[in-house]
């Protein structure tokens, strides 16, 4: 049963942030961008998506308690959450004898005084005030952020599950689907608000601390940072999926004595052998780099892979797999981001798995486990796992490795968890980076087909090679706003 809370309607509000540029304005970041900075008055300012309006309808004024920032897609990331301190938008706006006329005046000359760098968060958005309010709350100095990936499960019966990484223990169901927020109160649905309350207690410890700062204008802006890209004009530049089609591209990209793109990255992989070691924490041996030891007789055939389970317990029997269910095959189907496999008589294999957002695990908990199975079927040699990972989540899937394969209690499949683990290596983003400039510098992309989009891709991996989010957001928001006047 429900019970009513005496002090007055509380709101969480769970928002989608809109990752990436708008797509009508040149260089124009998202709004809420703000959310990870100080504004130069050394306030922590809090966009609502979408329009930045307060809690509408009944919730109109109810108090916003915390702003629980997700992502996009049906089984989405979650990023952090925000404590709010004051309901800044609705202070101005509903004050008590004052005309809306006077009220949008009053809240254009805040708006005048919030300042980024010097300049006001007027000029920043460039948006008209009458559709969109640019500031919605003011929040404490501090975002807090999941130490290990979580991410919404969106089940098949119209509900989504929060889960853990590591563990079920924070199941949280949000019936029904909602488009930009959705708001949970304390008296309609008590028992969830109080399950959410949970979830994003401080001292719950799947969360860690990051203090916000003002965005330093003194500081470094690479000129590798471009801000716009051919990913912000589709509002893709956090899409898994293009970045593992732009890795594809220049793995197969051809260069001369029967040499692909993917053969200069394996040799760039073991000459970074020293730097890899230090993003691969979670394991006390390097048994991973003995692959770079063994010599192919054969060009790489590589692929984006669609695979089951089926396939996977017999890969070379295609009879079989082509009798599989329909429907157990939408259940338990699969797909390798990309397979590597070389076409001697002594074949070897890789297996790319790109992790921007999601984890290792997604609803699947042996997600490493099924594919190097399947790879077993159709190789005799080594297999190797690389897994692509923006530098600020490096940490995260260490902890998410070391809790499947190291930490964990669970004794079953034993062997292959230990295969799983000696055959995995995290590549982060930078590395890729890095790898791209040597190829244009060394002329191995003068006649790629996608030579015009080199700077552009390197821009992209550079945002992705930040040691921390707010890093990679700072140098966007800088890059962004360097032409506008203070």
């Amino acid at each position: 049963m429900c019970t009513q809370n005496k002090d007055g309607r509380h709101v969480i509000l769970i928002n989608r942030v809109f990752e990436g540029s708008w797509k009508d304005k040149d260089g124009n970041v998202s709004h809420e961008i703000i959310d990870y900075f100080l504004a130069d008055d050394k306030n922590h300012y809090v966009y609502n998506v979408p329009y930045g309006q307060c809690p509408s309808g009944k919730n109109k004024t109810a108090t916003v308690d915390y702003v629980l920032l997700v992502g996009h897609g049906r089984n989405f990331p979650i990023y952090g959450y925000i404590e709010i301190k004051e309901q800044f938008l609705r202070d101005i706006l509903n004050k008590k004898n004052v005309k809306k006329k006077d009220a949008i005046e009053n809240l254009q000359q805040k708006l005048e005084e919030i300042k980024y760098c010097g300049k006001p968060i007027a000029k920043i958005f460039q948006n008209d005030i009458d559709n969109t309010y640019m500031v919605t709350f003011r929040g404490y100095e501090v975002l807090h952020i999941p130490k290990i990936s979580l991410y919404n499960q969106h089940t098949d019966d119209n509900e989504s599950v929060f889960r853990n990484q590591q563990s079920d223990q924070w199941e949280i169901h949000l019936n029904g689907q909602f488009r930009n927020s959705k708001y949970v109160d304390n008296e309609e649905n008590f028992d969830l608000y109080d399950k959410l309350k949970k979830f994003i207690k401080p001292d719950n410890e799947i969360w860690e601390q990051e203090k916000l700062r003002t965005v330093d204008e003194n500081s470094d802006c690479s000129e590798d940072y471009l801000p716009n890209t051919f990913l912000d004009l589709i509002n893709k530049d956090d899409n898994e999926e293009c970045y593992t089609n732009i890795f594809y591209a220049l793995f197969t990209n051809k260069i001369k004595d029967k040499r692909c793109g993917f053969d200069e990255f394996l040799e760039f992989l073991n000459e970074s052998k020293n730097e890899l070691k230090t993003h691969n924490t979670f394991k006390n041996d390097y048994n991973a780099f003995a692959f770079f030891d063994t010599k192919t007789d054969g060009a790489w055939s590589m692929k984006i892979e669609k695979i089951t389970k089926s396939s996977a317990a017999n890969a070379k029997d295609s009879q079989k797999e082509q009798h599989v269910d329909e429907s157990k095959e939408k259940q338990q189907s699969g797909r390798i981001d990309i397979f590597a496999e070389s076409e001697g008589t002594t074949k070897t294999a890789v297996i790319i798995e790109n992790k921007i957002n999601s984890g290792i695990n997604g609803p699947e908990k042996n997600q490493l486990e099924y594919y190097y199975k399947w790879a077993q079927e159709r190789v005799d040699n080594k297999i190797l796992i690389l897994l692509t990972v923006p530098d600020a989540n490096v940490k995260k899937l260490q902890q998410e490795l070391a809790a499947r394969y190291e930490n964990n209690g669970d004794t079953s499949n034993q062997k292959l968890k230990e295969d799983v683990k000696n055959s995995t290596l995290i590549v982060p983003y930078s590395i890729i980076r890095d790898f791209v400039k040597k190829e244009k510098l060394n002329g191995h992309l003068e006649s790629w087909q996608y030579k015009s989009l080199t700077d552009q891709i390197i821009s992209l991996l550079n945002r992705h090679s930040e040691e921390s989010q707010q890093t990679k957001f700072e140098n966007l928001f800088k890059a962004a706003i360097r032409d506008i006047p203070s």
